[in-house]
């Protein structure tokens, strides 16, 4: 998965049908995490903002804004979500840094 889906799966929506739950990323983790701790969602939507200079094609920060409705305390859902942060890989792109290795093969065709 590229960098650019990555950060699309956080733009999510969803409806926590279980079979819509499979095929999301960030906010799957954070819905598993959830239903592991006997959490029934109601919504859950995860959105990105990516900021950076106009000179530079460098990003200087992303904040990620997650809003969730459910019948449970906020401080589990907290806890829920510092959970997701621990085990997420999308999450883990954002918030520790990265080794990105470029692979070129290019072919001449005549």
């Amino acid at each position: 998965m590229t960098i650019r889906e990555h950060i699309q799966s956080f733009v999510t929506c969803l409806p926590l049908k279980e079979e819509t739950i499979k095929d999301q990323r960030a906010a799957t983790i954070f819905a598993k995490v959830a239903k592991q701790s006997n959490i029934d969602l109601e919504r859950i939507e995860v959105t990105t903002e990516a900021t950076k200079n106009e000179d530079s094609p460098l990003i200087k920060d992303v904040v990620l804004r997650v809003n969730v409705a459910a019948k449970a305390r906020k401080q589990l859902l907290e806890a829920i979500w510092r959970r997701t942060e621990a085990n997420c890989p999308v999450v883990k792109i954002f918030t520790e840094p990265i080794t990105v290795k470029v692979e070129l093969t290019t072919e001449t065709i005549e």
